[in-house]
C-alpha cells in the first residue's frame, strides 16, 4: 500500500508518542516521531512532511516555540497541527499565533485524530493555509474579547508579593543548585524536579498557618518564579495533574520535595535538601555498569 504522507510527531510521553504513531501508522502514513519541540526541528531540517504535529508541554522546548521555529523551515504550506489537554480559548490563540493550523484536545478519539489528520492532509495549496492562519487568529482574539468580561486579573504569586513564594523557590533554587545546572533536561529529570516542587510546595501550604492562597496558587507561583515551566505549561501541568500523579518519577520528586524541608526544620538550617542531587547521583549509577559485569 503506498504511503498517504510523512508525518511529524513531537510528543514527549512515551506511551502517547506510541499510541499516535502506531494509529497513524495503520493509516496508512509514515511517522516521524520526536520526543521534544528540539527533536522534532532537527527532523524537520532533513525532510518536508505532508503535516506536523505537535504536543504543547514538552522539555528542552514547547510546542509553541517548536511552532514558531518550524514555520521558518516548512514554510507556510505544511499543515501544523497542536495536540493539548486544555480546551481553551486563550490556549488555541497562543498556538494559531505561533503558527499553527488546528489545535485538537487529547481527550478526543483516535479516531478523529485519524480524521483531522487525513482532512488536513488533503488541504493547502500555495498561500491558503497563510491566510486562513490569519483569519482564525482574528476571529480567536475578537471572541476572546466579547467572550471574556473586562475583570481585575487575579494576582500572580511571586517574590515580589508572597514571602512564602519567596522561601519555597529559594529553597526549590538551592536543591537545583546541588544537582547542576543542567538538571532537568531529560524527560525523567524534568518529571522528578516537577514532583519535587509539589512536595515542597504541599509541605509548606500544610505546615504554614499564614498561607492564606490555597496550594495550586503557589505551586503555580514557584513554578513560574522558578523559571522551570511557562505559564502555558504550568496551566497544562495543572489541569493534567490526576494523570501526572501517576508517572514513578513525578510521586518520587514528590516525595522527597516533602521531606526536605521537613529535615531541614528539624536539624536546622545546615541541612542540605538533597532530593534532586540524590536522584542524579541514583540515575547516574543505575546507568554506570559495574566492573563485574562491565
Amino acid at each position: 500500500m503506498a504511503s498517504a504522507g510523512m508525518i511529524v510527531l513531537a510528543e514527549d510521553d512515551p506511551r502517547l508518542r506510541k499510541l499516535y504513531t502506531d494509529t497513524l501508522t495503520a493509516a496508512g502514513y509514515h511517522v516521524l516521531s520526536a520526543g521534544d519541540g528540539a527533536e522534532a526541528l532537527g527532523l524537520l531540517s532533513k525532510v518536508t512532511p505532508k503535516l506536523v504535529l505537535l504536543d504543547i508541554m514538552m522539555p528542552r522546548m514547547n510546542g509553541i516555540d517548536a511552532c514558531k521555529r518550524a514555520r521558518g523551515i516548512v514554510g507556510d504550506d505544511v499543515p501544523i497541527l497542536f495536540l493539548s489537554t486544555l480546551d481553551r480559548l486563550d490556549v488555541l490563540r497562543d498556538c494559531v499565533a505561533a503558527g499553527a493550523d488546528d489545535y485538537m484536545i487529547k481527550s478526543e478519539s483516535l479516531q478523529t485524530l485519524v480524521e483531522r489528520v487525513k482532512q488536513w492532509s488533503r488541504r493547502g495549496g500555495k498561500g491558503q493555509l497563510a491566510g486562513r492562519r490569519k483569519q482564525m487568529l482574528d476571529d480567536v482574539v475578537q471572541k476572546l474579547v466579547v467572550d471574556v468580561p473586562v475583570t481585575t486579573p487575579p494576582e500572580i504569586l511571586s517574590s515580589e508579593n508572597d514571602e512564602d513564594v519567596r522561601v519555597i523557590s529559594a529553597f526549590v533554587a538551592e536543591a537545583r543548585a546541588l544537582a547542576g545546572l543542567q538538571f532537568g533536561k531529560t524527560v525523567a529529570e524534568k518529571l522528578h524536579l516537577i514532583g519535587f516542587v509539589t512536595g515542597a510546595v504541599e509541605h509548606w501550604t500544610e505546615a504554614s498557618s499564614t498561607m492564606d492562597k490555597n496550594f495550586t496558587d503557589y505551586l503555580r507561583g514557584v513554578l513560574r518564579e522558578s523559571g522551570i515551566l511557562t505559564d502555558v505549561e504550568v496551566a497544562e501541568m495543572v489541569a493534567a495533574f490526576d494523570e501526572l500523579s501517576k508517572d514513578r518519577n513525578f510521586a518520587n520528586g514528590r516525595e522527597h520535595g516533602r521531606n526536605d524541608p521537613v529535615k531541614r526544620e528539624r536539624d536546622g538550617k545546615a541541612y542540605i535538601p538533597v532530593g534532586l542531587a540524590a536522584y542524579k547521583e541514583q540515575a547516574g549509577e543505575q546507568a554506570v555498569p559495574s566492573k563485574a559485569t562491565a
